[in-house]
């Protein structure tokens, strides 16, 4: 038998799937919390309900998560130094220092100004105990990667954080692009790989010793080897799962895949079975890429999305994630007493709202925290606590709290008001407690100066409007006639379908949307592909081949052309055995570029673009 596990390990849920692979069939599923301050217990929880029977029926682990994706959003991460050479990329970078050293190459890969070696040693002494990982990111070194590669030796001799090199990620030109995805790949390390120990520790107590792969943005496979190496290629990982698993579902060739989780609510074109690429890379949050990744309209509206009212007396939904209150406060009784102690009146914090509450979340390094966030961290001791009972019990004091701070390096949650808490104020969704979500909506809606049925109603049609109206943007832009959607996720029976009226179409929820994603990652292939490009000398002597590995000259073309098949194909083939797929076609594509000559009326040789791409199912059953 070939069966296959699914993991997906979400903001909001860690879902797990049982595949027969062979006769495509779902075996058995489940849903846990994702727990960040320990994500192998989220895990765990979720594989409980998985009989041990199945320990040796399991020939493959496939795991997508959304982690790298909202690290970005929330601008999360480790603290990454980035080491420019020859010139500075122009634009905002997410770099927590960085340094312009001597050196660099022009666009042709030829050397222009060495590297002084004695300038970058005292650069990485400065540097190394300020931050904890290094990219380093030259101009053009795609053409010539010999000094990314020269400055990356010299901080493995001087230190052991992780080094990323923007060459190793992507072949594309594009100094700032190639420069942000360096960066943020490092900030990720930590992250994924944090991700990838906790399930195989979880997978190794259930005495599964099956390979482990994780799915990419474009909806691939990779092994986790290559993971920790290039986590930036786990962007979009979630949402490109979903849609894998969407496909798988609902056995749909043309359809709108719409997948509502707990942070964002994701759209993609199906158009005759496949989902649009990015070749040139996303844009995520701020940050433009250079990743590759399935064509996604991702926005911050979801299941734990934060409602709140502003000064003005209106709604604002998103894109901020937070904790249910009626999740929280099925566990915390307490936190309905202090909701209910609320005094109508203005509160004078900047970024927090009437019915936010807050707790203890990871287990931080307070040492260089103020007095104040120590104080606030040991009032969240015994419990969250709402806003109100701290600013009690700190007085003027909870004005001098840096929460954002606490929030983003997941020393604390926040917990409040939320599209959950709406569906379980009109009796659509009973699972956690009602009673603490009518006392927050009756709060809001006192500061809005409605009715609190009138309130709650007003943002469930809100909801509803701004989901209806994402379905019809996205339909209108693929013009499918036909207005067919799939709907994905677990909050997906309750939302859409009320859609198909909105948009005049037909929703589709397939038995198993509330876990595509880990379906998808359970199906999905393995693709690798690598490139490499021919151009002529500028002095007219020979060729010039550039490849990820180097640059090499060479006096013949047809020369330049057979060798450098032979080393991407070589290369390709090597990662896929690497990544556990014995069975897999190999696809070579080569484009002779030229341009009329309209002096001679014949036609200039300009360059020479090959590419190998590697498919494959990364099982051998």
């Amino acid at each position: 038998m070939s069966f296959i596990l699914g993991i997906d390990t979400g903001g909001t849920y860690t879902d797990g799937v049982l595949v027969d692979f062979e006769k495509k069939e779902i075996l058995k599923k489940n849903k846990a919390f994702t727990t960040k301050e320990d994500l192998k217990k989220g895990i765990e929880r979720c594989l409980e309900g998985f009989s041990d029977s199945i320990v040796d029926e399991v020939n493959l682990v496939c795991l997508s998560t959304t982690l790298a994706t909202n690290a970005i959003v929330e601008d999360r991460g480790c603290k990454v130094a980035l080491i420019q050479i020859g010139k500075e990329p122009k634009g905002k970078l997410p770099a927590d220092e960085r340094v312009k050293i001597r050196g660099g190459v022009d666009i042709r890969g030829v050397l222009k100004e060495n590297i002084d070696t004695e300038e970058v040693k005292q650069v990485i002494d400065f540097l190394k105990t300020k931050v904890d990982a290094f990219a380093i990111s030259g101009y053009a070194s795609v053409r010539n990667p010999v000094q990314e590669k020269a400055v990356k030796e010299i901080i493995q001799s001087r230190c052991e954080h992780p080094i990323v090199c923007a060459h190793e990620l992507t072949g594309m030109l594009g100094y700032y692009e190639r420069t942000v995805t360096a960066i943020l790949n490092a900030r990720l390390i930590p992250i994924v790989k944090e991700l990838i120990e906790s399930v195989k520790n979880v997978l190794r107590k259930r005495g599964i010793n099956a390979p482990l792969m994780i799915v990419k943005g474009d909806g691939s496979l990779m092994d986790e080897s290559f993971a920790n190496e290039r986590p930036i290629e786990t962007i979009m990982s979630g949402p490109a799962a979903s849609v894998v698993g969407g496909v798988f579902l609902a056995k749909s060739e043309n359809a709108l895949v719409v997948d509502i989780g707990g942070t964002t609510t994701d759209l993609a074109q199906l158009i005759n079975g496949r989902v649009d690429v990015l070749e040139e890379g996303i844009e995520i949050s701020e940050w433009k890429t250079h990743v590759k990744a399935i064509k996604i309209g991702t926005y911050g509206l979801g299941g734990d999305s934060h409602i709140r009212i502003n000064k003005m007396g209106g709604a604002e939904i998103g894109p901020r994630k937070v904790w249910p209150l009626c999740v929280i406060g099925s566990k915390y009784p307490s936190l309905i007493e202090e909701l209910k102690a609320y005094k109508n009146g203005q509160l004078e914090m900047n970024m927090v709202s009437e019915t936010d509450c807050f707790m203890l979340y990871k287990t931080v390094d307070n040492s260089g925290f103020s007095e104040i966030d120590k104080k606030f961290l040991e009032n969240l001791s015994d419990g969250p606590h709402s806003i109100y009972y701290l600013i009690d019990r700190m007085e003027q004091d909870i004005l001098h709290v840096n929460i954002e701070k606490l929030i983003k390096i997941e020393a604390i949650s926040r917990i409040s008001f939320t599209p959950t808490d709406v569906l379980h104020v009109k009796g659509q969704y009973q699972r956690w407690n009602t009673e603490i979500s009518k006392i927050a909506a009756g709060i809001l809606a006192r500061k809005a100066k409605l009715d609190s049925i009138e309130f709650v109603e007003e943002i469930y049609l809100t909801i509803l409007d701004k989901i209806a109206g994402l379905c019809s943007i996205h339909l209108d832009i693929a013009r499918n006639s036909h207005k067919k959607i799939v709907a994905l996720g677990a909050p997906s029976l309750t939302w859409m379908g009320n859609i198909a009226e909105y948009i005049d179409g037909q929703v589709i929820i397939p038995e198993h949307a509330e876990v595509a994603n880990a379906i998808g990652a359970a199906v999905g292939k393995v693709i690798r592909y690598t490139d490499a490009l021919i151009r002529p000398a500028t002095d007219g002597s020979g060729y010039i081949g550039y490849s990820k590995i180097e640059k090499k000259f060479f006096s013949n073309l047809e020369d330049a052309k057979l060798l450098l098949i032979d080393e991407i194909e070589e290369s390709v083939r090597s990662v896929m055995t690497g990544s556990g797929c014995h069975k897999y076609e190999v696809h070579m594509k080569q484009e002779d570029i030229y341009i009329d000559d309209y002096s001679g009326g014949g036609k200039t040789y300009i360059e020479t673009r090959i590419q190998a791409t590697a498919i494959g199912y990364p099982f051998a059953g």
